[in-house]
């Protein structure tokens, strides 16, 4: 019985399918894996005692163990704030998150704006995940109210 090349196959049923040529299909291949490989945080991590950036910086140095510098890299913020928020969160909440593999997952360069974290996450469930006001806040432990008011402060 003679192989069959799958990924030939596949590329090809791709190719037809979205009407591209060669080119922009190794483009939109190399779309999907970039998407693949960008870090993403757990919707379980944020609490009430922890801001959301005390969350975030927390969860990316207890859970996925990296440096201040890689952290700001990330955030585009400034290294010595996120060390000072990180002390902040460890005194407020000690012990580790608890993440579960149901989470739905946000995308951490969201957050690489000068946006405030907590408006760019309701906007963000909000437009892209079309949730309401009240789903945001049981997701992210905050009062419906005050998720409303995240998302339309100026």
């Amino acid at each position: 019985m003679p192989e069959v090349n799958y990924s030939n196959e596949i590329l090809t049923t791709l190719q037809y399918k979205f009407n591209l040529n060669e080119n922009q299909l190794k483009n939109y291949l190399q779309q999907i894996i970039n998407d693949l490989n960008k870090p993403f945080i757990p919707i379980s991590i944020f609490s009430h005692k922890l801001t959301p950036l005390e969350s975030i910086v927390k969860y990316l140095k207890e859970e996925q163990n990296l440096t201040f510098h890689e952290i700001s890299k990330l955030l585009k913020r400034n290294e010595k704030n996120l060390w000072h928020t990180y002390y902040n969160a460890k005194k407020k909440n000690p012990s580790k998150f608890k993440v579960y593999n149901t989470d739905l997952q946000i995308s951490l360069d969201i957050f690489s704006n000068k946006i405030p974290p907590m408006k760019t996450i309701v906007k963000y469930l909000r437009e892209q995940k079309s949730l309401s006001y009240h789903d945001i806040g049981l997701l992210l432990k905050k009062n419906e109210r005050t998720i409303w008011t995240s998302y339309n402060r100026k």
